[in-house]
């Protein structure tokens, strides 16, 4: 798995589209794709939270990885990552099911039921297998026993959400519906490693492995990120002191 990074490769040299992780804790991964806009500038397209859609400049913290695509395609799949947040930036809904929306060929978010939504690992699948470029096998990806515990502790957290909008009754009901039925979830590095490998659609079972060695790599890069950021913290803060000092004299 050819996984890249800030400490061992450069940004700029991305082919059009590829697609991004990182670690936010020990548990909780974020997926997202990074793309050249019309500028050439490398931007991070994701789903951070709800109505909370980013197109941000590249980040450190994230690992990208490239994508098997034909160059046609993979410069249709920039253009739609740049309409898709010209066309929805006031962001889109967080949710936990997958078959409940569409996005359209102009990158436009299309909710099948009112309150649909997408995670950030489901937003990345939408937007390639909505274009015809299908990699995971969704009929085939069951339901497992512990994804209604992380989707009660993202229910929990939405319930409690205080930013603008606030969630409605109305759309806790649905989401929590959807989580009563038994939806599947798609982990973030279950879809980063399966949009990587050369051969689809794959089911959950089929692409373990790989998620779990992905998931080694994003730790890994983790704790290197933290000890950067820390040597960076106490090299200002030796610079603050020697000003100070300095002042004194």
């Amino acid at each position: 798995m050819d996984v890249k990074s800030s400490f061992d490769s450069d940004p700029n040299q991305i082919d059009q589209i590829c697609v991004a992780i990182r670690s936010y804790t020990a548990n909780q991964r974020h997926a997202g794709i990074l793309y050249r806009d019309s500028s050439d500038s490398i931007k991070l397209l994701h789903l951070g939270w709800h109505y909370d859609l980013g197109n941000d400049d590249f980040s450190n913290d994230f690992l990208w990885l490239d994508v098997p695509l034909n160059p046609i395609n993979k410069m249709h799949m920039a253009t739609v990552c740049e309409m898709f947040y010209e066309e929805n930036k006031d962001g889109i809904p967080y949710g936990l099911a997958i078959d409940d929306s569409f996005i359209d060929q102009q990158g436009k978010f299309l909710p099948m039921e009112a309150h649909a939504g997408l995670t950030c690992a489901t937003f990345v699948m939408k937007l390639f297998h909505d274009q015809g470029l299908a990699f995971i096998d969704i009929d085939g990806w069951k339901h497992r026993l512990d994804d209604k515990t992380w989707q009660r502790q993202v229910m929990q957290i939405l319930e409690h959400h205080t930013t603008d909008p606030k969630p409605s009754k109305e759309y806790l009901d649905y989401q929590n519906k959807r989580l009563n039925s038994g939806c599947a979830r798609f982990r973030p590095e279950e879809i980063i490693a399966a949009r990587h490998l050369p051969d689809f659609p794959y089911c959950a079972e089929s692409v373990k492995e790989p998620a779990v060695e992905l998931v080694s790599k994003v730790d890994e890069h983790f704790k290197k990120i933290k000890e950067q950021k820390h040597l960076n913290w106490l090299k200002e803060k030796g610079r603050q002191s020697s000003q100070v000092s300095s002042n004194n004299t």
